[in-house]
């Protein structure tokens, strides 16, 4: 189950862990993890355990535990952890293919230029990123709009910011289309459960 931030008190800690991790993947060595360790010890006011094994970093504290793991490729990659009440979440970042399971269709013609999915106890969550041409940005809003009649989502709400925006929702989810100004133009599609 995912808490708000507000109500999530071990949130701000397990940021902080994921910060520090962002600079021991630029660096190496023992002294680093150490001085990273006393770091986030000050910040969070609790013990913190890092170890790296070369491919991914794991903090450890009583407020959870993150875990940050790059692919062969560099340019994939994952954020996992646990918070102190036990909750799980995951988040996969980078990649051009569409997950198998992502439940929205994807315009044509456009190319994925990046996927973000986070696992969560309540289902899969998605940020598909797609360049489009500039003309096509009417096409886009009007195939959503149509999409989302289709499968039964409200249309709650038109934005005209950027190129354009719609948000969806029903019983079971809630869709967001927003079409950035370019160049490139962007299409970001975000899909996250309800239920």
């Amino acid at each position: 189950m995912i808490r708000s931030i507000t109500d999530h008190r071990g949130f701000r800690r397990l940021i902080v862990m994921a910060v520090a991790a962002t600079l021991v993947l630029t660096a190496c060595g023992k002294a680093v993890e150490t001085l990273t360790e006393k770091a986030i010890e000050a910040q969070t006011g609790g013990d913190v355990n890092i170890s790296d094994d070369g491919s991914s970093i794991v903090f450890e504290s009583e407020s959870g535990s993150i875990s940050i793991q790059t692919d062969d490729d560099d340019a994939t990659g994952s954020i996992s952890g646990t918070d102190d009440s036990g909750n799980e979440f995951r988040v996969d970042v980078g990649g051009g293919e569409i997950p198998d399971d992502f439940p929205m269709p994807v315009f044509e013609p456009s190319e994925v230029t990046g996927v973000i999915t986070t696992e969560t106890s309540a289902g899969s969550s998605y940020i598909i990123n797609l360049v489009i041409d500039e003309g096509d940005a009417d096409s886009v809003l009007d195939f959503y709009e149509d999409w989302f009649a289709s499968e039964g989502f409200e249309v709650i709400a038109i934005i005209e910011v950027g190129l354009g925006s719609l948000l969806a929702g029903s019983n079971t989810a809630a869709a967001q289309v927003s079409i950035l100004d370019g160049p490139p133009v962007e299409v970001l599609l975000s899909w996250t459960p309800t239920g």
